[in-house]
């Protein structure tokens, strides 16, 4: 798991959720967080930022199938963002494995929005998309 200029502690929750997700009853999941590169970064770079289609968004995470610059994977690359879940509050540790697994949705093609929700209130924590919005928001 490569970092970029994240905390200890989120490198801890990150590792901490990968491998909650290695353990997780969906097989789809377990394989996700063996095959799929995930990257930890303190905020998204302006090209992330477009690309994820709200430049000005607070952004949790973002799955790509492909980003220049690094090599092609046959699932994509996810990255988890640091200031945006921590902007979220409540507990570190949910909020990251809650994003993973919604950028996991993303890389699978699924109703990931409705899953999340469903997810999340299985847990009792409050929806984590900014506003509203999956991924983003104003």
């Amino acid at each position: 798991m490569p970092i970029v200029n994240v905390s200890s502690e989120f490198e801890a929750k990150v590792r901490d959720a990968l491998h909650m997700a290695q353990q997780h009853q969906d097989e789809a999941y377990r394989f996700m967080a063996v095959e799929v590169p995930v990257y930890a970064q303190m905020m998204p770079d302006q090209q992330q930022a477009v690309a994820g289609g709200c430049p000005s968004c607070t952004y949790l995470g973002l799955w790509a199938d492909r980003w220049r610059g690094f090599p092609d994977q046959p699932h994509g690359t996810i990255w988890l963002f640091e200031d945006g879940i921590r902007k979220q509050g409540g507990h570190l540790g949910e909020k990251v494995y809650a994003t993973l697994l919604h950028e996991f949705e993303h890389a699978l093609g699924r109703d990931h929005v409705l899953d999340a929700i469903k997810a999340n209130k299985a847990l009792g924590i409050r929806p984590y998309a900014v506003r509203g919005r999956c991924c983003g928001g104003r």
